[in-house]
């Protein structure tokens, strides 16, 4: 049992929040521009509307 335990923490450990996910994606903005509209794009995404249909 606790090899099952272990083998379920290992595979836990290796995923990322949504949260660090996010944070990484936008840091990898290369100016305020970009940056902004990431920032619109996660929001649009949280609110469960798709991203590309938003910006047209």
């Amino acid at each position: 049992m606790s090899k099952i335990i272990e083998f379920i923490q290992t595979l836990c450990a290796g995923s990322k929040s949504q949260k660090e996910l996010d944070d990484a994606y936008m840091a990898r903005a290369i100016d305020l521009c970009e940056l902004e509209r990431r920032m619109r794009r996660l929001e649009l995404q949280a609110q469960g509307s798709s991203p590309s249909r938003a910006m047209m």
